[in-house]
């Protein structure tokens, strides 16, 4: 029976690249799963500490497997570290994926060649709290055939110098005669030491199935390895990454004994296929391995979130790569469960890549996010930079937390050139209808398509979404404005209408949300109406130049409106308030349109006061 080997560290998840087609992985860094469960569990023997530079170069065989050797035995200092072994010419040879996570390192040649590997390994940290890193590093050449015997014995080194002076008089060929002086052991394995190997007659577990919430029994891991030496073994197994290089943790082993007899078992936590070998390790630094095991977990029929066929933001991304952007509004956000569906109505978790650049640098780096809740916007990101675009969106339930789906976007944020100014202001206010059935009675703000979102772009029928609670309705209004209606009554609530728009060639989708307050006239201490009409109730982001129409209308304090008699309009400058003066029971329309028109406001008014 063996003992189990307890894990060094815990593991997060990584990412990896595509290296050839003979190894689709590159060295991994970090790798997902649960914390184990060792029901008897005891650490390998203690190693005296050593220096960096334990590696020597050495030369390998495609036709041959290669020795595993323990980094954690190697290098002592490192212990609670977490290791990083990388290849510089990954096309040549690289380790084992998963392997340098849990403190290992075996060669995996890939085609002929000579490649660097640097073994990196943490040590503290400095007095700027910046971790230290030790280095080591060693070549490996790769070859096809036998690789050539090694010379250990250092008199024939010296028999050779002695009788060819003449051709070790540089630095390099000494070098390259120096470098075949090899201990035949590593520095933290005992001489004459045999790895462990695998039992013959004794089937590894092949690929296997297991029903979503089921487990299978594994027996004791020992069972499979047996040591030339008869030490006794440590076990344990290792998660490998699949061919995309991604860690699925559908399935975990763990012993579930809590005696001395061991009892591995495989449990299926979520649906999908995880992969694993089984490791053994004996007191004096051989290690084995076995051959790569799926666990495929099968599902209950559930199915993971999709993306929903009606939704715009869904529709203009659905073919992932298309070169379309989106552009989203400063105080703007997506609903993403309007953007997928789950057809078992499961909750939905949301992950989002993003493309960030820190405060302190013009560079940029990719960075995920888990979202605290559906609603997506530049709010949703904790950082001391700036998110410059959003570049993927995950969606997953519980059953496929490690299946999700993934869509890729453009997202970037929706500015208006040359000022860079939002299209609206955050929240506004309007001021309630008099009578809806009546349009001299209406309140309402024509809002010009082209001045909101740029020139170019469509905004149709379907591309106006209410909330839903609000009481204020929007509509297409004429070939280029959208016209939003105030109710009749007063309603401090928050009414948020989202409005998207498309470029004419479909490449462009902005999406801006309109926040109104749908507030009284001013009453004055009798609760009658002021006569007023406050600018900057509906005019929050801009009280420079206006134009007034129409009303019955009197000076005051050198601001007037004219007759609608006359026909004429008066421009006036002011942070204050248009006055009425006008008969009691009197209706007046007041049209307020700044900015050449972009924003046009129709108020209605009725006087009720007589003094």
């Amino acid at each position: 029976m063996g003992k189990v080997r307890k894990a060094h560290i815990k593991k997060k998840r990584a990412t990896a690249v595509l290296v050839s087609s003979a190894m689709a992985v590159a060295p991994l860094l970090f790798q997902p799963t649960y914390e184990r469960a060792h029901a008897n569990e005891s650490y390998p023997p203690e190693y005296p500490v050593f220096d960096s530079d334990m590696l020597g170069d050495r030369t390998v065989s495609l036709e041959s497997s290669q020795a595993i050797i323990d980094l954690f035995g190697l290098y002592p200092n490192a212990r609670y570290s977490k290791f990083i072994v990388e290849s510089d010419k990954p096309d040549v040879a690289i380790n084992e994926p998963g392997y340098d996570v849990e403190g290992l390192l075996k060669i995996h040649p890939i085609a002929p060649g000579t490649a660097t590997f640097t073994v990196k390994y943490s040590v503290g940290l400095d007095e700027t709290e910046h971790m230290v890193y030790d280095e080591d590093q060693f070549q490996v050449t790769v070859i096809s055939g036998n690789v050539p015997e090694r010379k250990y014995d250092i008199s024939d080194i010296i028999k050779k110098m002695i009788s060819s002076p003449s051709d070790f008089t540089t630095a390099d060929s000494v070098k390259g005669l120096m470098g075949g002086i090899k201990p035949d052991f590593l520095r933290n394995q005992i001489a004459g030491n045999h790895a462990p190997q695998l039992k013959t007659g004794n089937p590894l577990p092949t690929n296997f199935n297991v029903q979503l919430f089921d487990e299978l029994e594994l027996g004791d891991l020992s069972d499979y390895f047996i040591d030339p030496d008869g030490d006794e073994l440590y076990v344990s197994y290792i998660a490998i990454p699949d061919s995309n290089g991604e860690y699925n943790d559908s399935a975990h082993i763990y012993n579930g004994s809590e005696s001395d007899e061991p009892e591995w078992r495989v449990s299926g936590d979520y649906e999908g296929t995880s992969y694993f070998r089984l490791m053994a390790w004996d007191d004096h630094g051989g290690v084995a391995d076995s051959a790569t095991f799926s666990v495929t977990v099968l599902g209950d029929g559930n199915t993971a979130p999709h993306l929903n066929p009606n939704n715009v933001v869904a529709s203009h991304f659905y073919n992932a790569g298309n070169g379309n952007k989106m552009f989203l509004g400063k105080n703007s956000e997506i609903d993403l469960n309007d953007v997928f569906r789950d057809d078992q109505e499961d909750y939905i978790m949301y992950d989002v890549e993003v493309e960030e650049m820190p405060s302190s640098s013009t560079s940029t780096f990719t960075r995920s996010y888990s979202l605290s809740s559906s609603k997506l916007s530049w709010d949703s990101f904790q950082t001391y930079g700036t998110v410059q675009k959003i570049k993927k969106i995950k969606a997953y339930d519980s059953k496929h937390l490690y299946t999700p789906t993934e869509v890729t976007v453009d997202i970037e944020r929706f500015a208006l050139e040359p000022d860079q100014t939002e299209p609206f202001p955050a929240l506004t206010s309007m001021y309630q209808s008099i009578d809806l059935q009546d349009p001299e009675k209406t309140s309402s703000l024509v809002l010009n398509v082209d001045a909101a979102f740029g020139e170019d772009v469509n905004v149709g029928p379907t591309d106006i979404k209410s909330n839903g609670f609000g009481s204020v309705t929007a509509e297409v209004y004429g070939t280029d404005s959208i016209k939003f209606v105030a109710p009749t009554t007063e309603d401090p609530s928050i009414n948020k209408i989202k409005v998207y728009a498309h470029s004419t060639d479909g490449s462009k989708l902005y999406l801006d949300d309109f926040n109104f307050k749908v507030v009284p006239l001013p009453l004055d201490a009798y609760g009658l109406s002021t006569s007023s009409i406050r600018l900057e109730d509906l005019y929050p982001d801009t009280l420079d130049s206006f134009y007034v129409e129409g009303g019955y209308a009197l000076n005051n304090d050198a601001i007037s409106v004219i007759d609608d008699l006359y026909g004429n309009e008066i421009l006036f400058e002011t942070a204050g308030a248009v006055s009425i003066n006008a008969p009691e029971g009197t209706t007046v329309m007041i049209v307020l349109h700044p900015n050449n028109g972009a924003r046009v406001y129709y108020v209605p008014f009725t006087k009720e006061n007589t003094y």
